[in-house]
């Protein structure tokens, strides 16, 4: 709670100077806000009205309450201040009281009449404020004032005891179970409390939702299971635990991807920082970020039973550009990754490096395929050896997709320079061509895409209502004799354009 004011220094002076008709007496709140107590018992000894409100609704007693100041908000109290009253937002004393984590005041307020079940317009209790206070002693004086834990917040429905989850606040959350809270009961989103631990990884808070009845294959909308939730984040320690505690190794199928696929990626975008992240947001776009816990994480997931030759049936959620690799194989993803280290892991395994994904992509394509200029994660020398182990577990350099890419194609739309001839070094055309095909461009036009080699593409390729050019790439590529086929220009399909429109 804060405020810009003016700074009331004789408070005790100004009592005596009459207001004008219909003038807010607002003297006594002015003084709370500004922490001066002893100007304030003044005020209240000559007769300054304890419920005068600031206009957005604040009392004394929600300043008294923000400031900690308890022998101040007893006195208000004592003097008549409505212990419930709430701002124009909502908020009551006690609800400050709870941001605070101040037993003391929690304590003063509760005694005087205070509303244990009241909440904010949001739906969020006094007792979830309390939760996200810390202060497990407050929180436990709550529920005995009748505080009910299980009551859900309205936007996303989430109670008490998962907020405590997600601060990993231990005691908070034993207090909430002994108060009642229900471990079974799930968000909007589906999430349990036990997902949300999970999703922050704290084994300790894992401990107690587990030893509260908590379920091991508990799953939200999306099919995230524990294990999945704490290996998307990073939380390798934790998820060997759930490993430990029975968790199925491959998650739930409702997810789209295992736990297995996830620790096999290691992604590499334009948007990623150039330093691994064990924190915050970028820790789950990038995979796990301590190298020695993936590859044990990995080596438990294959040791409990995790399919090798699973295949994702939707992309990993992620922010950024790349192959979302729907379709994949834990192979495939690693090989994506640049990571020649893993994919020996799963070929030790079984794992069968021909496995295509969506669209008849092999591990030598998403390999190939990237961004040259901003490659951090996966560099094209780590994708090079993943092209070479790849190629020695039986893909085909001129294995081709359905819309007839090949390697080649790829590394050219990426920009990479050292593939390139790594692949004609291997026995790639240099001048395959992909299929020529009929394309729509926004559902208003289709285009006949003629078919194009790798030249051609970096020469001039229609893509999303633009012209991509790599001009670099292309004078590298006719230092390799390389043939321009399929060059598309502007001209070419603004004319298709037209003649579309006509038919």
């Amino acid at each position: 709670m804060s405020r810009t004011c003016q700074f009331y220094g004789a408070l005790v002076i100004l009592a005596s100077v009459g207001l004008g008709a219909g003038a807010r007496d607002v003297r006594l709140v002015n003084a709370a806000e500004e922490r001066n107590a002893k100007a304030a018992l003044a005020l209240l000894k000559q007769g300054a009205d304890p419920k005068s409100a600031q206009p957005d609704g604040a009392t004394a007693l929600h300043w008294a309450a923000h400031w900690n100041e308890v022998a101040l908000a007893k006195a208000l109290m004592a003097g008549g201040a409505n212990v419930n009253a709430a701002n124009d937002y909502g908020v009551t004393p006690l609800h400050l009281a709870a941001t605070n984590g101040s037993l003391e005041m929690t304590e003063a307020l509760l005694t005087a009449g205070a509303d244990a079940r009241s909440a904010l317009p949001s739906g969020e209790t006094v007792l979830m404020t309390a939760t996200r206070g810390g202060n497990a002693a407050v929180v436990i004086r709550l529920l005995k004032a009748g505080a009910d834990p299980n009551v859900a917040q309205l936007s996303k429905g989430q109670t008490a005891l998962m907020w405590a989850a997600t601060a990993q606040n231990v005691e908070v959350a034993k207090a909430l179970l002994a108060g009642g809270a229900s471990v079974k009961v799930a968000s909007k989103a589906g999430f349990t409390p036990l997902l949300f631990a999970a999703r922050e990884g704290g084994v300790d808070m894992v401990k107690v939702l587990l030893g509260a009845g908590a379920q091991l294959e508990e799953k939200a909308k999306d099919g995230s299971t524990a294990i999945l939730a704490a290996t998307v984040q990073g939380h390798a320690p934790l998820a060997m635990f759930l490993l430990e505690q029975g968790a199925r190794a491959d998650g739930a199928p409702e997810a789209g991807y295992t736990p297995l696929h996830w620790a096999s990626a290691r992604f590499d975008d334009m948007l990623a920082p150039v330093e691994p992240v064990t924190t915050g947001e970028w820790r789950s776009l990038l995979g796990m970020p301590d190298r020695k816990e993936k590859l044990a994480l990995i080596g438990a997931l294959l040791a409990k039973g995790a399919d090798v030759n699973a295949k994702a049936t939707r992309g990993m959620p992620r922010v950024g550009f790349g192959a979302s690799f729907s379709g994949a194989t834990p192979f495939i993803v690693a090989a994506g990754s640049g990571d020649a280290e893993v994919m020996k892991m799963l070929l030790a395994k079984g794992a069968d490096a021909k496995l295509r994904g969506s669209g008849g992509v092999t591990a030598v394509m998403v390999a190939s395929e990237g961004n040259g200029d901003t490659s951090v994660m996966a560099p094209e020398a780590g994708r090079i050896e993943a092209i070479s182990v790849a190629l020695a577990a039986g893909v085909g350099v001129e294995d081709a997709d359905e819309k007839g890419y090949r390697a080649m194609h790829k590394a050219a739309e990426s920009g990479f320079h050292k593939i390139l001839k790594f692949l004609l070094d291997k026995g790639a055309d240099i001048n395959a061509v992909t299929n020529s095909r009929v394309e729509k461009d926004y559902g208003a036009s289709t285009l006949q895409v003629a078919g194009q080699s790798p030249l051609g593409i970096v020469e001039g390729t229609f893509t999303g209502g633009i012209i991509r050019e790599r001009p670099e790439t292309a004078a590298y590529l006719r230092t390799l004799g390389a043939k321009s086929i399929g060059k598309a220009t502007l001209d070419s399909y603004v004319k298709q354009f037209d003649t579309t429109k006509k038919q």
